[in-house]
């Protein structure tokens, strides 16, 4: 499979900023007290805007949001859970200006059951329920996929009793599957984000009765055109908004690496090692996504595919990110951008630049932050990456902000708000105008 320029895109609006405000409203009004709320979002990408857009507003209202994630954590309860995180624990010793916004639960919600025949952290929910309300006196908010909800609903049903909010945070437009946050235009091949959800359940029943037919078959042959059909049963189940469909397109994926490793197709085992690697970067199962990207590497080396091998090492340096391994992430960005100016990729060079800024917003280094993102525009512009612009837009604005200088950020929000309004679906545009607001509020 040949490797293209990945579209790096992010989409922080709601589609309902007044779902956002009433969530805006819910934690101040409970702040120092318990409460619970629950968010039903579908994409991480729009969940995490939403977060980082919170943070931003409780913070204009002397607040802070603390981001608490459990993926590749399994605790046996939600306040162990909060007892063995750091910022958890920061937030907890100072509760009355604190919210918690808890995320990467589906993997524990899915966890086997105990003996009680409920997963064992759902099951704890229910039991510690009004020991909770001692112990952790800010609100709560915890967001989780439609699936996960309804499976904590089964697994826990008493917990619905006592929540106190429910909000619920419409799709932002189709998903996108790849691994990193930034970009434009083109579409990764695999991403089938164009097809109606009608169009793509009546391919992916052809495809299943076609596996069905292939695996029955024996010979070389008939187990590659096996491969190319589990693979792309795979990208179709990714492009679906649900997370256990994006849970779904794991096994076929793995299944047809498996045997393009076989039959010796490195190219074919590399992308489709490289698209399990995302599949599983967006159901937030980042030890797994740094397997198969670290699977994937050498291949693509091998072969002598640069692109390849520079967009695992971006990919991985995301994963680092989101595990808090900032050092190592530093040294996959330092090695992938000399890649991509090597084989002469402006959209990479300019997404490892994004990659840096935002690596550097994390660590609260504002000034490195700024001029990451000033090195990033300038590129963006030149390929016409409309999309990167308005998301460095934002990122710039923030970085702005930090460094007290509030007339500048205002300048590059109002840019890139008329930017954003210029494209279909006007991406960003939700996150740039409550950053707007909130920076001419401080002025």
């Amino acid at each position: 499979m040949a490797t293209h320029d990945r579209s790096r895109t992010l989409d922080t609006e709601t589609n309902a900023p007044d779902e956002f405000e009433r969530l805006r409203r819910f934690i101040l009004y409970h702040l120092g007290g318990f409460t619970l709320g629950l968010v039903r979002v579908n994409d991480p990408r729009q969940r995490d805007g939403v977060i980082a857009s919170l943070a931003e507003a409780l913070a204009a209202a002397d607040a802070r949001l603390v981001r608490v994630d459990l993926a590749n954590r399994y605790p046996g309860g939600l306040r162990n859970a909060l007892r063995n995180d750091p910022d958890a624990r920061a937030a907890l010793q100072d509760p009355a200006r604190a919210a918690l916004a808890l995320v990467g639960l589906e993997h524990l919600i899915e966890a086997e059951p105990d003996e009680t025949g409920r997963p064992p952290f759902a099951a704890a929910l229910n039991v510690e329920r009004d020991a909770l309300h001692a112990a952790l006196p800010l609100p709560i908010i915890l967001f989780l996929t439609d699936h996960a909800m309804d499976r904590l609903d089964l697994a826990a049903p008493d917990f619905f009793d006592w929540y106190s909010g429910v909000f619920r945070l419409r799709p932002a437009g189709a998903p996108e599957l790849t691994t990193a946050s930034r970009l434009a235009e083109p579409r990764q091949p695999y991403e089938t984000g164009s097809l109606s959800p009608g169009t793509r359940q009546e391919r992916l029943d052809f495809l299943e009765d076609r596996r069905a037919e292939l695996a029955q078959q024996a010979g070389p042959e008939a187990r590659l055109r096996l491969a190319q059909v589990l693979k792309e049963m795979g990208e179709l189940y990714a492009g679906l908004p649900e997370f256990h469909n994006r849970q779904l397109a794991v096994p076929s994926l793995k299944q047809a690496a498996e045997i393009f490793r076989e039959e010796g197709h490195k190219s074919d085992e590399a992308g489709a090692l490289e698209t399990l690697g995302g599949v599983c970067y967006w159901i937030d199962d980042y030890k797994q996504s740094r397997r198969r990207y670290e699977a994937a590497l050498p291949l693509y080396r091998e072969i002598g595919s640069r692109l390849g091998e520079a967009n695992c090492i971006q990919s991985l340096g995301d994963v680092h990110v989101r595990l808090s391994e900032y050092a190592l992430a530093r040294q996959r960005y330092e090695a992938a951008l000399p890649l991509y100016r090597e084989i002469g990729s402006r959209l990479g060079e300019a997404n490892t630049y994004t990659a840096f800024g935002d690596l550097s917003l994390a660590e609260e280094d504002f000034t490195a932050a700024r001029e990451r993102f000033e090195q990033a525009l300038p590129i963006y512009r030149e390929i016409g990456a409309r999309l990167g612009q308005t998301y460095v837009a934002l990122q710039t604005a923030r970085a702005l902000l930090g460094l007290g200088e509030k007339r500048q950020a205002v300048e590059a929000l109002e840019q890139g708000a008329a930017l954003a309004r210029s494209i279909d679906g006007q991406p960003n545009l939700n996150a740039i105008l409550q950053l707007l607001k909130q920076a001419r509020e401080k002025e």
